[in-house]
């Protein structure tokens, strides 16, 4: 077992004690790491529980020296608890945190789960209910990545069922994006988002949509090449 293991089997471990009763040893063993080179001042959750807070500050160390898989499992953990606390503020913090380390490491499919499984409301405080921004931002990431990776396979081989929130559905709001980057794109790039697009429609049978949105791309890029 190398060290990277060695830590994680010790941090997991401390999981085991009674946090509420042992706080001070638990303190003390943060302390003691983060003197080491992590600094979790600014990770902090509001609200969070000594358990949920031992994730945040743990995962912090392993954010300094960079080793994402470690970061991705202990943030899935720490979504897990704070889920399980009602505690939605530091779950989307924990699942965006996971998403990102996901995608960094290039599972694309685990980064999709992970978008699908983070909150999509939070509440005011005037007790009205508002769309969370994270999750979008994590979809449009995710979906840029596999655009300029041209990951065409993978974008085929997600499951875009179900709903994406309670007015769109999850196909919605990835052909808007799709449709979105490929306006922004070069028309003529023979790798780009309008092709990417084009063939999503294609590879979907949605072959209206997909003559529409690249009528003019096709003839611009058959003209030119002639």
């Amino acid at each position: 077992m190398d060290r990277v293991e060695l830590s994680m089997a010790f941090f997991t471990k401390v999981l085991s004690l009674d946090l509420e009763t042992d706080i001070c040893f638990v303190h003390k063993l943060l302390e003691s790491s983060l003197n080491n080179g992590g600094d979790a001042s600014s990770d902090s959750t509001c609200g969070s529980s000594p358990r949920l807070e031992y994730y945040i500050k743990v995962i912090s160390i392993f954010q300094v020296f960079e080793i994402s898989s470690c970061v991705k499992r202990l943030a899935e953990d720490a979504f897990r608890v704070a889920l399980l606390e009602g505690n939605e503020g530091g779950a989307t913090q924990m699942c965006s945190l996971a998403f990102k380390n996901s995608l960094s490491l290039e599972d694309y499919k685990g980064a999709y789960s992970l978008v699908l499984r983070m909150p999509s409301y939070e509440e005011t405080d005037g007790g009205k209910r508002r769309e969370r921004k994270e999750k979008l931002a994590s979809l449009r990431m995710l979906i840029s990545s596999l655009v300029h990776k041209k990951e065409l396979d993978v974008l085929l081989s997600l499951n875009f069922n179900g709903t994406f929130n309670e007015t769109e559905t999850v196909r919605d709001q990835v052909e808007n994006i799709l449709v979105a980057q490929a306006n922004l794109s070069d028309p003529l790039c023979k790798d780009g988002a309008y092709q990417m697009l084009y063939l999503y429609y294609l590879k979907r049978g949605n072959f209206h949509k997909g003559t529409n949105s690249s009528k003019l791309v096709l003839f611009l890029y058959y003209t030119l090449s002639r």
